[in-house]
Order: structure tokens, then sequence, then C-alpha cells
């Protein structure tokens, strides 16, 4: 026989909004390290000697630039906690 129980609906209300703040959380980071790769990929382009590599710079970052799953998504959750007054640091 198999035991089961419930959790009081105060404790998965919280359990959720957790994970909830985790998943913004993780966003900002992808979204972040989007940007940074972004960023680094014209530098990286210049400075480099290869010209396999100077392609695949290149083709990186146009495929970065045209991509605006990512940033829509993450920009439109992380705006939308700005608007209610949370800081990433208020949802640790």
């Amino acid at each position: 026989m198999q035991a089961s129980f419930l959790l009081p609906s105060y404790l998965v209300q919280t359990i959720i909004l957790n994970l909830h703040n985790l998943f913004l959380l993780e966003l900002q980071d992808l979204y972040d390290a989007k940007q940074q790769i972004t960023q680094a990929l014209p530098q990286m382009l210049e400075f480099t000697l290869s010209d396999e590599l100077k392609e695949t710079f290149s083709s990186h970052l146009e495929e970065k630039a045209s991509d605006q799953k990512l940033s829509s998504l993450a920009e439109g959750l992380i705006n939308r906690q700005a608007d209610k007054g949370m800081t990433a640091s208020q949802a640790l």
C-alpha cells in the first residue's frame, strides 16, 4: 500500500514562487551571457588569425544578432518583474 499526503497550500505556493523566481534568475543569467558573447564576438573576430575561426565567429555573430526570441522573452519577463518593484536580489 502506498502512502499519500498533501502539502499545505501555503507551502505549495511558496514552492511555486521560489521555482518562478529561480526561473527568472536563470533566464537573466542566460540573457546576460548572450549579451556578453554578442559584445565580445567582434573583438574575437578582429584578433583571430584563422580564416576558419573568423568565418565561425562571423556566422555566430549573425545568428546572435538575429535571434530575438531569448531577448524578447527575457526583456519582457525582467521588465514585468521590475514593474512589480522586484529586483533579482529580492527574488532570492
